[in-house]
């Protein structure tokens, strides 16, 4: 996307521009998770993923022996994504 309009409304970002899309903060958790602890969940790990952190970050919170297994389709991709990749 060299020389992409930055300003321009996308109907794939749901009438937000790239720029604006590329700019919104990334979600936090942390009421959520205050949440979760304040209900007594017994939460014994937690990861903040970006980037490359799930080959980083999932198998660094697990115990020796234990494996993961992340289903990609899941959860749901921003159009972002798509849109950049």
């Amino acid at each position: 996307m060299e020389h992409a309009d930055l300003t321009s409304p996308m109907e794939e970002l749901g009438g937000k521009s790239l720029g604006e899309t590329l700019l919104t903060p990334t979600r936090i958790y942390v009421k959520a998770i205050l949440a979760l602890l304040k209900g007594g969940i017994d939460v014994h790990a937690i990861s903040h993923i970006t980037g490359g952190g799930f080959y980083e970050n999932v198998p660094r919170m697990m115990s020796e022996g234990l494996s993961s297994k992340i289903k990609l389709d899941s959860f749901p991709r921003l159009p972002i994504f798509d849109l950049i990749q």
